[in-house]
């Protein structure tokens, strides 16, 4: 490794495992969105700074592509409660308006001895409940026909644009607004009127734009300002299309949406995608290409690429909030300790020196030693019961499966078989 890229790694290592570390709540026994597990008392890392650290990065919209089970849905969660503005989910609305007041106290409990506010209270005070955000998961996007396709896409929509309907029932909007929430629900009626039409979604392929027009079009029209757009999952569409005989124009109903999303929308102040595999999105240059990506990178545990070393200067601060430091798994550790006297027999050196045996070595970025978020909790879940011995085992391949890559193999068969000869012939020796 180049020497000026050693120190780059060795710096941003260095200042992830000096950050500042804060677990809240009691009780190991949860995953999911944060705010789910915060009010429920359950035990989570502080991942507030990923706020600041998205707005001090770059306007540009940002992928992060991780393996399943890495926290990216949680750190979703976490920009959404901070930045979303105050709606009847916060505070149910009196006399045609929402107590702002009120809601942002309900809000401020998830967020009120957090480190963003600690470490960087300005831009709390001047960010927290003031943005409107529009939170979308593709993870049921997988059909057998391109018109199964298309209304399982549009379905996604549809559930976001629902969600942000109740959250502003019973308001009095001025008419200028009332009319893009009215239009917003014409279009949930069109969808379903849609699904009432046997065969109706083959040639509406453009339902699923249409429908996220006018929901942008409505909350942006409300709050008078532009959108944080999450997209979870956004490469579960582009997976399950692979090698079907209606990918192409299914892939240009999907790359067209995120284009409109993501790609000099004025609507749009900043936007993250996450998934797990890193697929190109750019169709003779009419794609996405604006997106800047974070993904994991194929190192050994000293080394770093030197484009990736150039990159993460500018995205280190965001990368770095994803998945666990060793500080903050120390932090876990003796958070459950305290909480579980019981387990206070075990040396906390055993309980890290197991955990690290384990669940470490992620490389992102040029950050290493990155520890799998869902593989520690589901660990020091068991630890309650077991010896740390007992409870150390491999979590994380048990959910999910290779449906992506057994499907390519499958239809790349000659060329599998020759590279699997290659693998075998030459395992062992030296490259």
């Amino acid at each position: 490794t180049p020497p000026n890229n050693r120190n780059v790694q060795q710096q941003i290592l260095q200042r992830a495992n000096s950050s500042p570390t804060k677990v809240h709540g009691t009780i190991i026994n949860e995953t999911g969105d944060f705010g789910r597990i915060f009010r429920r008392g359950g035990i989570v890392l502080d991942k507030s700074l990923l706020c600041k650290a998205l707005f001090d990065t770059s306007s540009a919209p940002i992928r992060v592509c991780l393996p399943r089970r890495f926290g990216k849905t949680f750190n979703l969660s976490v920009i959404e409660e901070f930045f979303n503005v105050v709606t009847c989910k916060d505070a149910e609305p009196a006399d045609g308006s929402i107590d702002e007041a009120a809601g942002r106290a309900n809000r401020m409990k998830l967020f009120d001895d957090s480190l963003l506010r600690g470490e960087h209270p300005e831009f709390f005070e001047e960010h927290f409940c003031k943005t409107p955000v529009i939170r979308i998961n593709m993870k049921n996007v997988a059909a057998t026909s391109l018109g199964g396709f298309y209304e399982i896409l549009a379905g996604s929509i549809y559930d976001a644009a629902e969600i942000w309907l109740s959250n502003v029932k019973n308001v009095e909007w001025t008419p200028y607004v009332k009319i893009a929430w009215d239009t917003l629900e014409s279009a949930i009626v069109r969808v379903d009127s849609i699904h009432k039409q046997p065969g109706g979604w083959e040639t509406n392929g453009e339902i699923a734009l249409y429908l996220y027009k006018m929901l942008e079009r409505a909350v942006t029209r409300a709050y008078r300002i532009s959108c944080i757009m999450l997209l979870d999952e956004y490469d579960t569409p582009l997976v399950k299309i692979r090698n079907t005989p209606w990918e192409k124009p299914a892939r240009s109903a999907y790359i067209g949406l995120l284009n409109y999303m993501f790609k000099d929308n004025p609507n749009t102040r900043t936007g993250v995608l996450v998934g797990v595999h890193e697929i190109e999105l750019g169709d003779l240059g009419s794609g996405p290409n604006n997106i800047e990506t974070l993904a994991l990178t194929v190192l050994k545990h000293t080394e770093a690429l030197d484009t990736n070393a150039r990159i993460m200067v500018s995205y280190d601060k965001f990368g770095e909030l994803f998945a666990f430091t060793q500080p903050e798994v120390e932090a876990l550790v003796d958070k459950v300790l305290e909480k579980n006297p019981h387990l206070q027999r075990y040396p906390v050196e055993q309980i890290m020196d197991k955990i690290i045996e384990w669940y470490d070595g992620y490389c992102f970025g040029v950050s290493v030693g990155k520890f799998n978020p869902f593989a520690v909790t589901n660990f020091l879940m068991n630890l309650c019961g077991f010896s740390p011995d007992k409870a150390a085992r491999c979590y994380w391949d048990e959910t999910g499966h290779q449906e992506l890559i057994i499907r390519i193999a499958f239809s790349n068969r000659a060329i599998m078989m020759v590279l699997a000869t290659e693998f075998l012939v030459g395992y062992g020796k030296d490259a």
